[in-house]
């Protein structure tokens, strides 16, 4: 019966096998001899793993304010990537517009109910849609005009254009918030945070070491529900705790 063995030193990628058989004599043999036979497979084989490719994913367009005015923003374009951005000249600004036009801190975006609002923060020239100026809070629409200051743009929305393609009249909301009592140290450094001072800086103009100053901007944040100064600015301007700071 024959019977089949695996060499001892295959080749590098090659499985040598002999097949060894008792038959016929076969010419020049002797009787009764075993004769074998290798046959050597290549089994080198090339797997490619099957690439698992998901569902196209859809990229939709972030809603932006282009700079159509002239001036030195002209073509710039922001595109509005969050729930809540703050729009003024303040550097750390969500959309940071430094012209001298434009307040420090001078209105605030939020998108809400799938719409875009904005808001005016008691800025010095005012928040303007298609030449109307913002009282309380209003819808955008793709393709307003929008103006702080004197600087104009056009707002794009491209996603909600095509989903969207009525002429639903704009909507504005007069505020009704009525903020917190802020006790007097307090509105002291909710100023001095609206001027932009470090807490180093407004240590040295309370008396006061730098970890009590952390400690009186918790405590404003926490009033206002607020996590960052830039946010708790924006809130007290909507609230009517502070005036805008004159340019």
């Amino acid at each position: 019966m024959p019977t089949m063995t695996l060499a001892t030193a295959p080749p590098a990628g090659a499985l040598r096998l002999e097949l060894a058989a008792r038959g016929r004599r076969p010419p020049g043999l002797a009787s009764g001899r075993l004769h074998w036979l290798a046959l050597e497979v290549d089994t080198r084989m090339e797997v490619t793993q099957p690439t698992v490719v998901g569902p196209a994913k859809r990229l939709t367009p972030l809603p932006s304010l282009v700079v159509t005015g002239e001036g030195p923003l002209q073509g710039h374009s922001f595109s509005l990537d969050g729930d809540e951005l703050v729009v003024g000249r303040r550097e750390h600004s969500d959309v940071h517009m430094p012209d001298p036009h434009v307040s420090r801190t001078h209105a605030v975006i939020r998108k809400h109910s799938g719409a875009v609002w904005i808001e005016d923060l008691g800025s010095t020239g005012g928040t303007w849609v298609n030449d109307q100026q913002v009282a309380g809070a209003r819808a955008l629409r793709h393709g307003d005009q929008v103006r702080f200051g004197a600087v104009t743009t056009r707002f794009e929305d491209r996603t909600a254009a095509m989903e969207r393609e009525d002429d639903t009249e704009m909507m504005e909301v007069a505020p009704n918030e009525v903020g917190p009592d802020l006790s007097p140290r307090q509105k002291e450094v909710l100023t001095y945070l609206r001027d932009g001072l470090t807490n180093p800086e407004i240590a040295r103009r309370l008396d006061v070491t730098e970890r009590t100053v952390k400690a009186h901007c918790q405590e404003v944040f926490d009033r206002l529900g607020t996590r960052n100064r830039t946010a708790a600015v924006a809130a007290a301007l909507r609230l009517g705790l502070l005036s805008e700071d004159e340019d």
